[in-house]
């Protein structure tokens, strides 16, 4: 059953029930009316008003779930922070990037992305801008001490084409 066809019969039944308990009452109070009444009771419904109010309806569930989402993204991002704020990482907006690898062994450099600084390459062992440390660097990964001392794999710097 779709939601229109529910929400049509919900009305329907809803309406029956309200003219029955009208006749019903009118019945009890004065029986010469009721013959007045039951012609009330036998009034059709305008489906029409109803299935015209349907996009409506769509519209406002639409805007209802974008709200949802949006409510859901915002308290995502407040505890992203709020985590970062505990652990001592910086916010997601500063995060460093590394672009590339380069170098043999004792010489292996990357060269990394700081805001606000741009391009920096440092071996391990060296200080970055923004009060990180490289603590070590292999063929596949990148490690720093953030300024808080939590010890972070630092992503690879990845530009989307779409």
């Amino acid at each position: 059953m779709t939601w229109r066809n529910f929400y049509i019969r919900f009305i329907t039944a809803v309406t029956m029930f309200g003219v029955a308990a009208h006749v019903y009452a009118m019945r009890s109070k004065a029986p010469a009316a009721s013959a007045a009444v039951s012609d009330v009771a036998v009034q059709k419904i305008d489906i029409s008003a109803i299935s015209s109010a349907s996009p409506e309806l769509n519209a406002i569930k639409k805007a209802q779930r974008e709200k949802l989402l949006l409510k859901q993204q915002l308290e995502a991002a407040k505890l992203r922070s709020e985590l970062a704020k505990q652990s001592g990482v910086e916010s997601e907006n500063s995060h460093i990037y590394v672009i590339s690898l380069s170098g043999i062994g004792a010489e292996r450099q990357a060269r990394i992305l700081v805001p606000g600084v741009g391009e920096v390459s440092a071996k391990a062992g060296e200080k970055i801008p923004g009060g990180w440390r490289v603590e070590s660097i292999d063929d596949f990964a990148v490690q720093a001490r953030a300024p808080g001392g939590l010890r972070v794999v630092l992503p690879f710097y990845v530009q989307n084409n779409e």
